[in-house]
């Protein structure tokens, strides 16, 4: 991030990520306790998480999505792609349904 930002004219970030690497982006996107980075902020347009394996992190630590800090909110468009037949895929809905989220990180769309 720092390099691109630092070395590109006028950069937006698109973090493409796949399974676990959806949970890193969002460590760095909703930091724990502390706001984004300021690249993070200025820069970063989109998020799309495949495969994301959200619900069963979470299965596991509780409190792992808690007190995340969602200063980018509305600044940056979230796409998360699924397969209902995914085991770990994370579908962010209340039920196995296809279709929109239903639920996410608090304060994010």
């Amino acid at each position: 991030m720092d390099y691109i930002t630092e070395h590109e004219e006028a950069p937006g970030i698109h973090f493409h990520t796949y399974s676990f690497g959806s949970i890193l982006a969002i460590d760095y996107l909703y930091p724990y306790r502390t706001k984004p980075s300021d690249n993070a902020m200025m820069h970063c347009k989109a998020l799309i998480t495949i495969g994301s394996p959200y619900e069963f992190i979470n299965s596991y630590f509780k409190n792992f999505y808690s007190n995340r800090i969602t200063h980018l909110g509305d600044n940056i468009q979230w796409t998360n792609i699924y397969s209902v037949s995914d085991a770990l895929s994370t579908n962010f809905r209340n039920d196995d349904k296809e279709g929109d989220a239903q639920f996410g990180l608090r304060g994010c769309k």
